[in-house]
């Protein structure tokens, strides 16, 4: 018979639930069990009673000590199947009764647990508001202003529903003070950053207006900022100073830094060509002037032979890689701040191209001078025709120096 102890198990939470008896039962080979149980308005509420089957996966939770006093009385009325009839009749009647009593004690709970949900929050608040008040009057007006309040609302010391009272105040002010200095410590590194995106913008502006690209030599932004004094009017210059274009170095210091830059680079571009087995042991600046010296930038259709000019200001030597990941974040904001990366930044951007290598050996040779020592100047100064003999058609030729694209 269904009785009150329905109505508890509907609303009591799980612990209780357990502490009452109650199991999770399976589906499997188990409809007269399932039947029974659904009499007892813990299974499904409809009309149909119709008997779970094991496609149903949920696990249902009955009082077993009452699905056993059913299963008790199917026994004997089943004896007689008019007696079974009435039985069951009653047993949904009494099923559908509860089964209201139920829901309507299911949404007194649900609303008892809305209510104490809103004091909570409301507890919360005040007390949010009271440490607000306190750190106010502490001195922190200016950091509780700029902060994400979030993180004062979210610290567990903050977060409880106790009133904070003098005594309650006076423990946890130590560790919150200690919080808010640390609040205002990345508050005032974000606001330096912060300007220092807005210098390297201006400087960025400041190259394109005021220096010509002769003055400038294509040298990477990113890296150009970094040369000294610029890093210096950038980075270190009060947070709160004002830096307009006069602050930089002239255009004709700023062609000094890019030639300086250029020769370094230079000089990294031969430790390059040294890595080839195709280069002597010792390599020297003079390998970069011959006619024979190509490079490549290493990626997707990057693979063309470029020049040892040309590669110091090709893009895809610096561009900037969205999927690259750096280990420093100060890093990662400077190359976003000027959406690029600095030359061959990692040493895996630029390569010495072997085939180019060998092809353009072959044109010098074919055109009478010594590979080993003909300089790009030279292979340019001078004009050649030449033919493909695996190919050879009267007189279709064409012309080769030591900056045409070697194939």
């Amino acid at each position: 018979m269904v009785n009150q102890e329905q109505i508890v198990l509907k609303v009591l939470p799980q612990p209780v639930r357990q502490s009452l008896g109650l199991m999770c039962l399976s589906t499997d080979g188990k409809d007269e069990c399932w039947e029974f149980a659904q009499l007892t308005g813990r299974i499904v509420h409809n009309t149909s009673f119709a008997p779970i089957t094991s496609r149903d996966t949920c696990q249902n939770i009955v009082n077993i000590d009452l699905l056993q006093r059913l299963t008790e009385q199917h026994a004997i009325a089943k004896c007689q199947p008019q007696d079974l009839e009435m039985w069951l009749n009653k047993t949904r009647l009494d099923h559908a009764a509860w089964a209201v009593i139920a829901d309507s004690l299911a949404a007194w709970h649900q609303n008892q647990a809305q209510k104490r949900g809103d004091e909570l929050v409301a507890a919360r608040q005040r007390r949010l508001d009271a440490v607000i008040r306190n750190l106010i009057a502490a001195g922190y007006a200016n950091v509780i202003e700029k902060m994400d309040l979030d993180l004062l609302r979210q610290h567990k010391l903050v977060r409880k529903t106790g009133e904070l009272t003098d005594r309650v105040w006076a423990n946890i002010k130590p560790p919150l003070i200690e919080f808010m200095m640390q609040v205002e410590s990345k508050l005032r590194e974000e606001h330096r950053l912060e300007q220092i995106t807005r210098r390297r913008r201006l400087f960025a502006k400041y190259i394109s207006d005021h220096c010509p690209p002769c003055y400038s030599m294509s040298v990477p932004i990113s890296e150009l900022s970094q040369a000294f004094p610029i890093k210096s009017v950038i980075e270190s210059s009060p947070v709160d100073q004002v830096i307009t274009v006069n602050d930089f170095p002239a255009p004709h210091a700023i062609f000094m830094l890019s030639s300086l830059w250029h020769r370094q680079k230079r000089l990294d571009l031969v430790q390059i060509m040294g890595k080839s087995p195709l280069m002597p042991r010792v390599t020297s600046i003079k390998y970069l002037d011959l006619a024979t010296t190509f490079f490549c930038c290493d990626g997707p259709g990057f693979r063309e032979p470029i020049g040892q000019q040309d590669v110091l200001i090709h893009p895809s030597a610096f561009s900037l890689r969205p999927d690259r990941e750096y280990n420093s974040a100060l890093v990662t904001r400077l190359f976003d701040d000027f959406q690029q990366e600095f030359w061959n930044f990692g040493g895996d951007r630029i390569s010495f191209h072997e085939g180019a290598y060998l092809a353009a050996r072959s044109i010098v040779a074919a055109a009478g001078f010594d590979p080993n020592t003909t300089t790009a100047a030279t292979m340019d100064g001078s004009s050649f025709l030449f033919e493909y003999n695996a190919c050879y058609r009267p007189y279709e030729y064409f012309q080769t120096s030591a900056t045409a694209e070697v194939d």
